[in-house]
């Protein structure tokens, strides 16, 4: 669901959309046509560890206008990191991100783009970020692990 991202350029023409996966050349291309003229948007094309922990610290939000996800891991990354997240409002990253994030109608771009402005606040951008911080402690490895091998052992 890129496409509501791109979209939602248009009302953020002041910003820039930052795509980090790995993508076909077609898929580039598709995406690349609804691209509103007079934004940016770059395709990375893929980013190593390291890059990519750079790119959490340094950004504005993380966004995700994800129709379906399994749990939201860039999400949870994005604010153990102190960045907060503007993300498609799924019960998933609801229970992930918590109040470290704000939540948009994942096709509506001019949703996605009225979360973006309300992070331009610096204290409530601030808010976020350390309200994402403390959301993101309650997750760990090692607990995850725990819980998913006494699930496995009652089975």
């Amino acid at each position: 669901n890129v496409e509501t991202l791109v979209a939602g350029m248009s009302y953020l023409p002041d910003y820039e959309l930052v795509l980090a996966s790995k993508i076909t050349d077609s898929r580039r291309a598709e995406l690349t046509k609804l691209i509103p003229q007079g934004t940016r948007v770059s395709f990375l094309g893929g980013v190593s560890d390291e890059e990519y922990s750079e790119l959490l610290s340094s950004c504005f939000a993380l966004v995700s206008a994800s129709l379906d996800e399994g749990f939201g891991i860039p999400a949870l990354e994005s604010i153990s990191q102190g960045t907060p997240a503007v993300l498609s409002d799924l019960e998933i990253f609801r229970e992930v991100a918590g109040d470290g994030a704000l939540y948009f109608a994942p096709r509506d771009p001019a949703d996605f783009a009225s979360k973006i402005r309300m992070l331009e606040d610096g204290e409530r951008w601030n808010q976020l970020s350390m309200a994402g911080k403390r959301q993101s402690a309650s997750f760990s490895w090692a607990v995850s692990a725990k819980k998913l091998l006494s699930l496995i052992q009652g089975l």
